[in-house]
């Protein structure tokens, strides 16, 4: 490599033998000096990508040769240095508690391989759509079974707040009276009523993770990291991913991006594959979906493109929300100029969430729509590969199966 003066490696072969810490930093570096350069996102057909690592070589100069970089660049560019160059041991690890709500083993929709997905409670999104209900709310939450209660009533007697009362034969439940103490749930055996979101600390929930490591190393799989948005909880997820990685399982993000960069900072160093959602490219249908515009998802999913952690995205084909072509199209064309994505999902929506919101006690707004066709979902894999996309599709949650691409086929 260069000498600790250098802000850039020089060759394309550096790159190989760097660590991934290292890369990490090198990318960032020449994400920040090609776009102060003049360096554009947008995909220009019949030139080289524009994120291009000899292009970006050539518009950004290094600090050696750069005079016209001021010394406050130059000492920022050091901290970063100095701060992501070098991973902590186990034993460094600062004890980080988080919260989550599910731990799913035998994972394989989320990532190669058989996995271990570990489901954090919060989210900053609130999707019409959403199959996660129970993750929305930072807050630990009491779901109730009706099909598992025997009746027993027990619940009613330990429950000290009222919360929880039987009227004319049916249960009654105060969310404003609950405290969450977890009483009436200590006592309900039968397990008709669950509580959604318990606080761990990484090491418990790695030790968890690692009773199928023999599965993830026989099948290429490993631990995936979902929720809600993992990136809430950063410091916890990044503990999480790096001591997995410490001990040989391969790491992945699944994330829809709308959080602050500085939360990705932390995890990045410590993912191989990240599992981007995009689900509509238009800002005010983005709003009116999820509660939120989606300018900040799309800057970070740029600032991803430049990290060289391999991307899978992943779009959620929701009949009459994101299902048009013209926004199948406009995603595919946004993600052109992407050199690490690995290939487009779309994953059709199911109704395997509607007793969830039962459980939660909530209004579920697409109650009773139906899953997309499966030549819906054909012509809309077609619009990817028509652009020189990979792409797979799944129909009523089915293994995805790899479409072709057209002729135009990526690097």
């Amino acid at each position: 490599m260069n000498s600790e003066d250098d802000a850039f490696v020089d060759e394309p072969d550096e790159w190989a033998a760097m660590t991934p810490q290292q890369r990490w930093l090198e990318s960032q570096k020449l994400w920040a000096f090609y776009l102060e350069m003049g360096g554009s996102l947008d995909p220009e057909p019949d030139s080289q990508s524009p994120f291009d690592f000899e292009e970006m070589q050539r518009a950004v100069p290094p600090v050696r040769r750069a005079g016209q970089l001021d010394e406050g660049k130059a000492a920022l560019l050091h901290g970063q240095r100095e701060a992501r160059e070098r991973t902590p041991t186990t034993e460094e690890h600062a004890v980080a508690t988080g919260r989550v709500f599910n731990i799913q083993r035998f994972s394989i929709h989320d990532g190669p391989g058989i996995r271990t997905t570990v489901f954090l409670k919060g989210c900053t999104l609130g999707c019409v759509w959403c199959h996660n209900p129970e993750s929305i709310s930072r807050q630990p939450e009491l779901a109730f079974f009706p099909s598992k209660c025997i009746a027993c009533r027990q619940c009613f007697a330990a429950c000290e707040n009222d919360a929880l009362t039987l009227v004319a034969d049916e249960r009654q439940y105060d969310v404003g009276r609950c405290r969450l103490c977890g009483r009436c749930v200590a006592v309900c055996y039968a397990e008709a009523l669950v509580m959604e979101g318990r606080d761990a600390t990484a090491e418990e929930v790695v030790v968890e993770v690692l009773k199928d490591k023999p599965f993830y190393d026989n099948s290429g799989g490993g631990v995936t990291l979902s929720g809600g948005e993992p990136l809430l909880q950063a410091d916890f997820a990044a503990e999480i991913l790096a001591r997995c990685r410490e001990q040989g399982v391969h790491t992945c993000l699944d994330t829809a991006a709308h959080v602050a960069w500085g939360a990705f900072e932390k995890v990045l160093p410590h993912t191989d594959l990240v599992l981007l959602d995009l689900k509509l490219m238009d800002p005010e249908r983005h709003l009116r979906a999820t509660g939120a515009r989606n300018e900040l998802v799309l800057a970070n999913a740029r600032r991803l493109a430049v990290t060289r952690v391999p991307i899978v995205v992943r779009v959620p084909v929701v009949p009459g929300w994101t299902d048009d072509e013209a926004n199948i199209a406009a995603i595919a064309d946004f993600l052109r100029a992407f050199p690490n994505l690995e290939y487009v999902e779309l994953l059709p929506y199911h109704r395997f969430a509607e007793a969830k919101y039962r459980r939660l006690g909530r209004n579920y707004q697409l109650n009773g729509a139906e899953p997309p066709p499966q030549d819906r979902l054909e012509a809309l894999s077609n619009v990817v590969a028509q652009r020189g996309l990979q792409v797979k599709a799944a129909q009523g949650g089915s293994k995805p199966k790899p479409q072709e691409t057209s002729d135009s086929v990526r690097r």
